[in-house]
């Protein structure tokens, strides 16, 4: 298949029990336009690839095997073969409803000037019991609108799953992910992109299976005791979050809620990572106090956000003001927990 108009980009890294299963619903799409499948095997060390062989003879499938360099280089790799119009991502430990192109594509037909599709999706465990299900309103708003939503807790968020980008804008701004970054590194690029586009067609659609693992960097921003990765999750997540706001400080008129958004979420993370450091008996007193100050510093803009839940503020109050207070509480609650 030459000239596709959509291609599927599906990194794989040990992926041996769920790939098959994510492959299959791939190919079993409605839609009646042409679309590829590329898949990267990010060096597995498991049967992910022979998995993956297995569907070698299959026209819609390409297969890129190449040596574990992380998700982003996976990513990008099969970025740089895309030949189609419009291109999407699916990961290896999920899968998609028969209607997930037809939706998505659906979007750029439905307004003019789109450049960017977003719908809904399903959160489930690794049982895939239903824990969660996002949906959105039909609607169509600006690039910029749309930063401010991505930022927003309660919004569609950055993942690259439930969104369908036009080729045409990544490969005129050579856009790519970040491999130095692990944490939100979805979100930077999208934000990356809606920089260069016009129009956003949000859908109420709901067809993407995101399979949580809490094993996952992701699952690693959880509130849990004894994660040795913690400080490396954390770390790397404000380096990303701060690249963010880089890329739209400058513009502070055209970009005021997503500031208001990206500070208050930073605010939040390091509430957080300042509770995990006291959970975890954590000796560094200097890092203690940096992380407080920064959580400090930019307090007020959870208090402006108006996509953050009154609970959610009152807490954070809580731990800003009454730190070792609140660690009591976490104490209290891993305690309860583990009888």
């Amino acid at each position: 298949m030459d000239n596709p108009l959509i291609s599927v980009i599906v990194p794989a890294y040990n992926a041996e029990k769920s790939i098959t299963k994510c492959i299959f619903s791939l190919l079993r799409q409605n839609i009646k336009e042409s679309y590829k499948i590329i898949i990267v095997n990010d060096g597995s060390t498991d049967d992910t690839l022979t998995e993956i062989k297995s569907f070698k003879d299959n026209p819609k499938i390409s297969i890129i095997d190449k040596k574990n360099e992380g998700v982003s280089i996976a990513r990008n790799t099969a970025l740089k073969n895309v030949n189609s119009k419009f291109v999407t991502f699916v990961d290896s430990d999920d899968f998609v409803d028969s209607n997930f192109l037809v939706d998505l594509y659906s979007g750029f037909k439905d307004a003019k000037d789109v450049d960017l599709t977003i719908s809904g999706f399903r959160k489930l465990n690794t049982n895939n019991k239903l824990l969660e299900e996002y949906k959105f309103s039909n609607v169509t708003r600006s690039a910029e609108d749309v930063i401010s939503l991505l930022l927003n807790e309660t919004g569609p968020q950055g993942y690259l799953w439930n969104k369908m980008f036009r080729t045409s804008i990544i490969k005129k701004y050579s856009l790519l992910l970040d491999p130095k970054i692990f944490m939100a590194e979805d979100l930077l690029f999208c934000i990356q992109y809606l920089k260069f586009s016009k129009k956003v067609r949000v859908s109420n659609y709901c067809d993407y299976n995101y399979v949580q693992d809490s094993n996952s960097m992701n699952g690693g921003l959880s509130f849990t005791k004894n994660n040795r990765r913690y400080k490396k999750i954390f770390n790397n997540y404000f380096f990303a979050l701060n690249k963010i706001l880089n890329e739209i400080k400058n513009n502070p008129k055209k970009y005021s809620l997503a500031i208001i958004n990206v500070k208050a979420r930073l605010a939040r993370e390091y509430s957080i990572f300042l509770r995990l450091l006291l959970l975890n008996n954590d000796k560094n007193k200097k890092l203690q106090k940096e992380v407080y100050w920064q959580a400090y510093k930019l307090k007020r803009y959870v208090f402006k956000s108006k996509s953050i839940p009154v609970s959610k503020k009152m807490f954070f109050a809580c731990t800003i003001y009454c730190p070792h207070l609140v660690h009591i509480s976490d104490e209290a609650r891993f305690s309860w927990e583990r009888n």
